[in-house]
């Protein structure tokens, strides 16, 4: 089983001195010598075959001075400039070594003298010995696929041979895993002829992190296509495929423990990947993959929380690394800002590098917000004041009624966190993004029912809060005035619905003919003109597909999605999402009342609709009794304006009361001189 192509009779005389050759076959048959050949010891196999090693290691085109393999009478073992190292034994011969450049004759004791006054340059000088044996970006040495197959048959040949001798082959079997995997001896150097299969600037990994395995367990196969592709990129396996056909393999891999790769290994190896000063990668989406798998183990915030207070490399745009703990020493920034991709004034040079799998909104969304959370950064915020926030709008929502239109409630809640994130974090970024849109009518032609009369979206409501000021008001569909109360609200509070999508196709038709309609049309198409940009024909294009898709909006994306939407909108455009008990004074001195008087004369509808003016009457002077200021601040202002009070479900003129002299300040209405001043 030893290939004569692989360690051929000259090379084994040479090396031994000329004391053993190997016997010519014929020359056994013709001569009867069968009886009187001895078994080639296998530690002398070995040391030819690192030999035939080194050569095929060799720089392309390099030449030996030695010429070829049955030359080596004269060999320097000191001097190891042309490739070839012979290293001292126990016994005191030298024996072939493994590959090294460039180095020097030198005495024995100035070698010594070296090494103990440089310790680390000669670990590193080990160290790249290693690496240069395997190849110079950690592999192997490039052998034919022959040559591979001749030694890992003759090894399987020699291991069934040891175990067959029984106690008399230990010793053998000893140096047979001292040759595979490295023993204690210093001259015990590994033959690193495992082949490997998976990315080759990783496999240097397996010398810090986990030792080779057989393949993935049925365990990880199981867990899904992502996590296969991660540990075929990662986890140092055994490309079997290169050891096609050979007998006895699979026992001696057992015999070297060589196992299949589980769970365990793969997040082992993950704390090597990506731990920096070890890292060897800056491929962004191995990096996102990983991120996410990590994630679905029920790590919150990924790798983060996976590698605990180790420096976490994250990969930047011009292909290096920088560590998680210099995120804020060397300011570093991401690409995009709710999920849109913008500029930097910066440069790229401490730029995040985006994942190639994040193409869409929705994935740039998910994208961001992990880096937010796990790692603090963010878009730079000068840069993000600066913007032309009026045109990042239109495209935020642009996207955020795709998303609405698709039902994708889960990146609408990661909007909803990023948004939450960047208000106490982005400076006047979100409240210069809420003062471009209020006037805008964008949102209405691709998100929202368009209304009769345009208002300002941070003077509207949505059906939530209208929902929880009749809770408030204890009025349910039982109650006669329900409907009426409840038109009255909707009607004077500008409450917003959002769009059907058939409905919504129809609206982007009509925005496209009313801003082909030029100058001429009426102030609705000059506000859809001035909102519009590049952006407009991005993410608002009417499909075919769904135009007979007649479902309301409050089922299209289920509560969810609706539910983050609105949230959504009550960011972008301010508008009132939430009820609270303090709005009290406010809507009805404010926005109700025009509805229930006539000048200062109750309306028909006042009568039908007491209980909710009873509610917000009792409610607005609830609210303002919580400090000693807020009567003023809050309710004596309005009660000016209108020049009443309501008293239950009765408007009362101030004219009508009867005053009392006090100490307690009492404010009055800036642009009011009714009132008395004690």
């Amino acid at each position: 089983y030893l290939s004569p192509e692989l360690v051929s009779n000259g090379l084994l005389a040479k090396l031994t001195g000329g004391d053993q050759q190997f016997a010519h076959p014929q020359a056994v048959e013709d001569m009867g010598l069968e009886t009187c050949l001895e078994r080639c010891p296998l530690s002398v196999v070995l040391d030819c075959i690192r030999v035939v090693l080194e050569r095929a290691g060799k720089p392309e085109g390099g030449e030996s001075r030695h010429g070829p393999e049955d030359d080596m009478a004269g060999m320097d073992p000191t001097d190891s400039t042309d490739g070839h190292l012979l290293l001292l034994d126990a016994d005191g011969d030298w024996v072939p070594g493994v590959l090294k450049y460039g180095h020097q004759k030198r005495s024995k004791d100035k070698g010594k003298k070296r090494a103990g006054k440089h310790p680390q340059k000669e670990s590193q000088r080990m160290s790249k010995q290693e690496q240069t044996t395997m190849g110079g970006d950690g592999e192997m040495v490039q052998i034919s696929d022959e040559m591979l197959g001749d030694i890992w048959r003759y090894l399987a040949g020699e291991y069934r041979a040891c175990v067959g001798q029984g106690e008399r082959g230990k010793g053998e079997l000893r140096v047979l895993a001292d040759a595979l995997i490295g023993g204690t001896a210093a001259t015990s150097i590994p033959l690193r002829i495992f082949p490997v299969s998976g990315s080759a600037s990783l496999r240097a990994h397996s010398e810090h992190g986990v030792a080779l395995c057989l393949g993935l367990a049925q365990s990880l196969i199981d867990h899904g296509s992502a996590v296969i592709r991660i540990a075929e990129r990662i986890v140092p396996c055994i490309d079997l495929q290169r050891l096609d056909d050979i007998d006895g393999l699979e026992e001696l891999l057992q015999f070297l423990h060589v196992t299949e790769a589980t769970h365990l290994q793969l997040e082992q190896q993950l704390h090597n990947c990506f731990r920096f000063g070890l890292a060897v990668t800056a491929d962004a989406q191995l990096w996102w993959d990983c991120f996410r798998y990590v994630k679905s183990l029920g790590y919150t915030h990924g790798l983060a929380d996976f590698m605990g207070n180790v420096a976490i490399a994250l990969p930047m745009r011009d292909s290096r690394v920088v560590s998680s703990k210099d995120v804020s020493r060397l300011h570093v920034s991401l690409p995009c800002l709710l999920g849109e991709q913008r500029k930097l004034s910066g440069g790229t040079k401490c730029t995040l590098a985006m994942p190639p799998s994040a193409t869409t909104w929705g994935e740039r969304v998910q994208w961001e917000l992990a880096m937010v959370l796990a790692f603090g950064v963010t878009y730079p915020k000068l840069d993000a004041e600066r913007l032309n926030v009026r045109e990042l709008g239109t495209a935020v929502i642009d996207a955020v009624g795709e998303a609405w239109k698709e039902g994708d409630a889960g990146v609408l809640k990661a909007l909803v966190q990023l948004l939450q994130l960047y208000e106490h974090r982005m400076g006047a970024f979100l409240p210069n993004l809420r003062e471009s849109l209020q006037q805008s009518r964008r949102p209405e032609y691709c998100l929202l029912e368009e209304r009769t009369t345009f208002r300002e979206f941070a003077s509207s409501v949505s059906p939530k809060y209208i929902d929880e000021l009749l809770e408030f008001a204890d009025l349910s569909l039982s109650d006669s005035s329900f409907h009426e109360t409840r038109e009255l609200l909707e009607t004077q509070l500008g409450m917003m619905q959002l769009r059907s999508h058939s409905n919504r196709d129809e609206a982007e038709s009509e925005a496209t003919l009313d801003l082909a309609g030029g100058a001429g049309g009426d102030a609705k198409s000059l506000n859809a003109a001035e909102d519009s940009d590049s952006h407009y024909s991005s993410a608002c294009d009417s499909d075919d597909d769904n135009a007979d898709d007649s479902d309301g909006a409050s089922s299209a994306g289920g509560e969810e999605c609706e539910e983050a939407t609105w949230v959504v909108l009550w960011h972008l455009l301010g508008l009132q999402d939430t009820f609270d008990p303090n709005h009290c004074g406010q809507l009805l001195y404010w926005e109700l009342a025009p509805a229930l008087l006539d000048g200062h004369t109750p309306t028909e509808l006042l009568s039908r609709v007491n209980h909710v003016v009873t509610r917000l009457a009792r409610g607005a002077f609830m609210s303002s009794m919580q400090d000693d200021m807020s009567f003023g601040r809050d309710l004596w202002p309005l009660i000016c304006d209108l020049k009443g009070l309501w008293i239950g479900s009765e408007f009362v003129l101030l004219e009508r009361c009867i005053w009392e002299p006090t100490t307690v300040p009492v404010h009055r209405s800036p642009n009011q001189s009714l009132g008395p001043e004690l």
